[in-house]
């Protein structure tokens, strides 16, 4: 395959309905860009991470989980048709209630990981539904398949030889076909548990990959 781009956005990129439009704006305008990296959108990270630290008061808890609903049902309530990806974001958001009750009896970083991993899982499949209905050929891709990490949750190193197998099986061929969307910042580890590379990681997914 020929060289492509790789165009990476932040929270702040993709943080409500216009944003994410200008990053599509941005995709239709460059062919050959690919491969797409997302962050979180803004301030979703931030309500993941208080809520995997352990917020015992119920009351704060629930309105961190409205507060992060409001936030993705807004920009889908933008969208045409969202019958694809209504309920698996409403199921992450559910997986976020339940991890985070979890975590007010014991917060791990293993946990962690798979609270705060739940953003960019969610704005992923908005902003590729969001492609999807402006024209572009877009396809979702979960990142963990490709980007391979050791076990130390929180601050996860790329295994640089397996990542680089595991996308040229998987993630390549996607993108000589299609635009690929996928998340930044996190990977998973040899037994495929969710991993985080930290705050910043997304910026090295979209190099590493």
């Amino acid at each position: 395959m020929s060289a492509f781009n790789v165009a990476k956005f932040g929270g702040t990129s993709v943080a409500n309905f216009e944003a994410m439009s200008r990053c599509a704006e941005i995709i239709e305008n460059n062919p050959q860009t690919k491969l797409v990296v997302s962050s979180a959108c803004s301030g979703v990270t931030n309500i993941l991470v208080e809520l995997a630290n352990g917020v015992k008061d119920e009351a704060r808890r629930a309105e961190l989980i409205s507060k992060l609903r409001d936030i993705h049902t807004d920009i889908m309530s933008k969208l045409n048709d969202v019958s694809s990806i209504e309920a698996r974001v409403d199921a992450l958001i559910e997986k976020v209630a339940t991890l985070s009750e979890a975590a007010c009896i014991a917060a791990t970083p293993k946990l962690t990981d798979h609270l705060v991993a739940c953003g960019e899982r969610m704005s992923t499949h908005i902003l590729t539904r969001l492609m999807q209905e402006r024209g572009i050929d877009a396809v979702r891709f979960d990142i963990r398949e490709a980007l391979k990490t050791d076990s130390d949750y929180g601050k996860a190193e790329p295994n640089i030889e397996a990542t680089k197998a595991a996308a040229s099986e998987k993630l390549v061929p996607l993108c000589k076909q299609h635009v690929v969307v996928t998340q930044g910042f996190i990977g998973s580890d040899e037994d495929g548990e969710t991993t985080t590379l930290g705050r910043g990681g997304s910026d090295y997914s979209a190099a590493d990959c």
